[in-house]
């Protein structure tokens, strides 16, 4: 994870964890979470020859403004945008 970023509880990141921007689809490196970014928890639909499976990833649902604050009203306001909480 990079200076900022926050990751939603529950999160599975290890190195090789899917990491996708939530608004364009773009790929980040794999593991890695931008800096400033808030991310959470998801997952994606792979098939293989047994059928489809969730497989888990990370998506960025935003990227802060250098300088803007992640307090506890903020992150939530960027969750509910994208339907993550209540």
């Amino acid at each position: 994870m990079r200076r900022g970023a926050k990751l939603g509880a529950g999160a599975i990141l290890t190195a090789s964890t899917h990491v996708f921007d939530a608004n364009t689809g773009e790929e980040y490196p794999r593991g890695e979470i931008p800096e400033r970014a808030v991310a959470v928890g998801s997952s994606r639909v792979k098939s293989f020859p047994g059928g489809d499976y969730a497989m888990p990833c990370v998506l960025v649902l935003r990227i802060l403004a250098e300088g803007e604050i992640h307090d506890k009203l903020a992150l939530n306001d960027v969750l509910r945008e994208h339907g993550v909480a209540p």
